[in-house]
Parts: structure tokens; C-alpha cells; sequence
């Protein structure tokens, strides 16, 4: 997929920014919980138990309720923290994770639309 050789941004401001630049990625297993989670040592504990890379706190209804409705869905997440040195900024870069997530979101759309296209 071309969503995930995307540019995204990286900084919020000339004097703000990411150490890394951000990417689409794939995640290996996911999981939902009724918490949030900045601390980087319960996060390497779920990752070496479970193998689960990423933990949100609301995917989990959406699925539920799609499950009983028969409706499929694909779940979109703006991660913004994680196993890195910044995820105590969290909250600095939610912003940015956000338009991030926009802009994924939108060329997914767009891809999902060309093949859609070209397969008629």
C-alpha cells in the first residue's frame, strides 16, 4: 500500500518537533483497555507476554458493537506515544498525531477508491 510510504509531519512548529519522523505502520496485534498506559515498562511487559504492540482504549466498543450489527470496519489509530524516549510528551504531540492520522486516513480512502475503480 502506498498509505504507508507516506510523509507525515514531524514537527509542530520550527522549534518542536519529533526525534523520529512519523510513519503508517502495520501493527502486529493490537489490544483495547479500559486504561491508558504511558509507562514504558508495562509496555514492554505486553509486548514480551503477548506479542500485543499497540493498547488503545476504544477500539474494543467499536468492534463489539460492529461484531453484533454484521457490519465490518477497519480501525484507524493516531498513536502517539509508545516505547520511545518521548512518550512522556504525549500530550505535546496529540495534535500532530492527529493531522497525521488525517492525512493516512484520506490516502487510504484514495487508494481504496482507485482500486475500487480499477477493478470494474
Amino acid at each position: 500500500m502506498l498509505v504507508q510510504s507516506l510523509e507525515l509531519e514531524r514537527c509542530l512548529n520550527s522549534t518542536t518537533c519529533l526525534t523520529e519522523t512519523p510513519k503508517v505502520v502495520r501493527i502486529l496485534r493490537g489490544s483495547s483497555a479500559s486504561i491508558f498506559s504511558s509507562n514504558v515498562a508495562y509496555q514492554s511487559f505486553l509486548y514480551d507476554t503477548f506479542n500485543v504492540s499497540t493498547l488503545d482504549m476504544e477500539s474494543a466498543s467499536v468492534a463489539l458493537i460492529c461484531l453484533q450489527q454484521r457490519t465490518p470496519f477497519i480501525a484507524f489509530r493516531a498513536l502517539s506515544g509508545g516505547r520511545s524516549p518521548q512518550t512522556d510528551k504525549t500530550s505535546t504531540f496529540l495534535s500532530l498525531a492527529s493531522n497525521n492520522s488525517v492525512i493516512a486516513v484520506l490516502e487510504f480512502i484514495k487508494e481504496l477508491s482507485a482500486s475500487k475503480h480499477s477493478s470494474n
